[in-house]
């Protein structure tokens, strides 16, 4: 992923290219995602992590792996035997990854770390993607002084070491912890969506090929909400995060991100609303057994 230095830019922010089909104003127009120098470091971020967590495929199921997987072996299905089974809890789209890997290898327990291991390698290489991409924002908005090898080392660093740290242990050994990984993932995601979607320029003289393109961006930050919330409802903050990366990195103001993208906004945040069929809300009010409510029922 190629990322243009803002010192190249004109004076105004735009950049200074003639053959250019379509130029919009604006320092948005500093920021050309394309397939490169960053992608590369994600490949490599992504090999390492898989490497360094290699020994997790001889592990076993620990914990609630034993609880929720062996002992409840009957609700682990495959999507096509039983839908309504696969969206009981409050977590479908664990569900549907726990019922895949049964479906492929049963109680194996060395595809279901391999999963584990696949999506935190790919949450950390979107995450060196996305840090590159906030950094670059910060860099056209003068925010940080810092040269482009420096932008790069920077977010390589940043993917590494929260992907290697020991804290991630769980996520590579205990299975069920894949909600939280796959929860981050998309989370992660959805801030690559924002910063793609940020590129769209308010100038008329924007083409039509780009404001579709930047518009696909932003439906897919809203998806990746969604799907964010079904690994694990704790993603319901992600509209938040996303709002405050606008906010302080790149518009550099609320009133600017609002007034550039607030439709995209007020979408994220009514994804928030999922937490309703999901059973979140019900969830708060109940203390049964296995719920993970707060118990807020009113005793008798």
């Amino acid at each position: 992923m190629e990322i243009s230095d803002p010192q190249l830019d004109g004076a105004d922010g735009s950049r200074n290219e003639m053959g250019s089909a379509c130029n919009s104003s604006g320092p948005s127009a500093g920021l050309h995602m394309h397939f490169g120098r960053g992608l590369i470091l994600a490949a490599v971020v992504w090999i390492v992590v898989l490497l360094t967590w290699r020994a997790a495929l001889t592990a076993d199921f620990v914990f609630d792996d034993v609880v929720r997987i062996m002992g409840e072996e009957r609700l682990i299905v495959a999507p096509w035997d039983s839908w309504r089974d696969m969206v009981a809890g409050q977590r479908p789209l664990v569900q549907l990854s726990l019922g895949m890997n049964h479906y492929l290898g049963g109680l194996d327990p060395r595809g279901y770390h391999a999963f584990n291991m696949l999506v935190h390698a790919t949450a950390a290489a979107i995450a060196c993607v996305a840090a590159l991409c906030c950094i670059q924002w910060l860099r056209i908005r003068k925010s940080v002084q810092m040269t482009q090898n420096s932008a790069y080392l920077c977010a390589f660093s940043i993917a590494l070491l929260w992907s290697l740290h020991p804290l991630q242990t769980a996520v590579a050994t205990y299975v069920i912890q894949r909600a939280e990984s796959m929860a981050g993932l998309f989370t992660l995601t959805a801030v690559l969506c924002l910063c793609g979607a940020a590129r769209w320029s308010r100038s008329p003289v924007a083409c039509a090929r780009e404001r579709v393109r930047v518009a696909a961006w932003g439906v897919a930050a809203v998806c990746c909400c969604l799907l964010a919330m079904a690994a694990k409802p704790t993603a319901a903050s992600t509209p938040a995060l996303l709002l405050a990366i606008d906010v302080f990195v790149v518009a550099g103001s609320l009133r600017a991100a609002l007034r550039a993208r607030w439709f995209l906004h007020a979408a994220l945040w009514a994804t928030t609303l999922a937490l309703i069929p999901l059973g979140v809300v019900r969830g708060l009010f109940a203390s049964g057994a296995g719920n993970a409510g707060a118990g807020l029922r009113v005793a008798n």
